[in-house]
């Protein structure tokens, strides 16, 4: 264990660790396996309407998978904003629970001109001061010195494949995002989906076009269509279900590594900040295999016994 931590440097235990660590508790053991859950009930009804039932009620049950799937995104942006880019004096957790509707279309928008800081921060693998300055977290809990040059060489390699591997990630989503964002807020809005009996489609030739999904777009003096007629419904339902199961695994990640910092913190029974655990456990890693040699993985696992599994 570590005592030799200034720990009047950390934020209040009653009104920041304790409620921040409960709000991250409450994402992992209930937020995310509620979602996961949703959007595989929201998947099993869509694969229940086969193509000889009602088109208008497979439509629907489409719109709602992508409800469903979207939501976790939508999840995903509200708790990166609130841990990348917290509302000055507050703690972050609070951030991630202030709706906005432009929230998680700003948020992904803006992922491609992110550096390197902005997404170590995200990840939990930076802290971001009040001034701005980001430090490793070895330097955030002043435990630099108990490791060595080539030990800080090897975390320095494994940060870097780890956003690698999120920065793909997080584009991909934002790609979706972009996508199917309006059919999302057509189904959260009033289940917005076009019955087919009441819409045709055409193309400015004005040839016939079959919609794989199309609601009635928000927010028009008058009646506009959104659809899209490049995918099968198949298509857009795999495509969906596994974006939605993307975003889920990345706010794990992010939660988990937020929790590690957490869970090192030792507190008595008044709830008072008295030391922290081996810093050596503050590090939680996600990469392609490749993208990390064998040589820092072995000094990460001999050094600093961090075991890796394969996913």
């Amino acid at each position: 264990m570590s005592d030799r931590l200034d720990t009047s440097a950390f934020p209040d235990s009653h009104r920041v660790i304790l409620p921040s660590r409960a709000y991250l508790l409450s994402v992992r053991d209930q937020t995310l396996p509620t979602r996961r859950r949703a959007i595989e009930d929201a998947e099993e009804l869509y694969s229940e309407l086969g193509r000889d039932d009602d088109q208008n009620a497979r439509d629907m049950a489409l719109l709602g998978l992508i409800g469903e799937a979207m939501q976790a995104l939508e999840d995903l942006a509200y708790f990166g904003r609130g841990y990348e880019n917290p509302l000055q004096g507050i703690a972050h957790y609070v951030t991630a629970t202030i709706y906005s509707a432009l929230t998680p279309t700003t948020f992904f928008q803006q992922l491609k001109k992110w550096d390197d800081d902005r997404l170590l921060v995200l990840a939990g693998l930076r802290v971001r001061e009040p001034g701005g300055d980001v430090l490793s977290m070895a330097r955030a809990f002043d435990a630099e010195d108990q490791f060595t040059a080539v030990e800080l060489a090897a975390i320095e390699e494994a940060e870097a494949a780890t956003i690698k591997l999120v920065r793909g990630y997080l584009i991909e989503l934002a790609r979706i995002w972009d996508q199917f964002f309006r059919y999302f807020h057509a189904y959260k809005h009033g289940g917005l989906a076009v019955n087919r009996d009441d819409c045709r489609l055409l193309d400015d030739d004005g040839n016939p076009q079959t919609a794989s999904i199309a609601v009635w777009w928000r927010r028009k003096e008058e009646p506009q269509v959104h659809a899209d007629t490049n995918l099968t419904s198949d298509q857009v339902a795999d495509a969906i279900a596994k974006a939605g199961r993307l975003a889920l695994q990345i706010s794990g990640f992010l939660v988990e590594s937020r929790l590690r910092v957490f869970q090192l913190i030792r507190l008595d029974d008044a709830g008072r900040i008295v030391g922290v655990e081996d810093p050596r456990e503050l590090w939680g890693f996600w990469f392609h295999g490749e993208d990390l040699s064998s040589r820092a993985r072995g000094v990460l696992e001999r050094r600093l016994g961090i075991a890796f599994t394969a996913l």
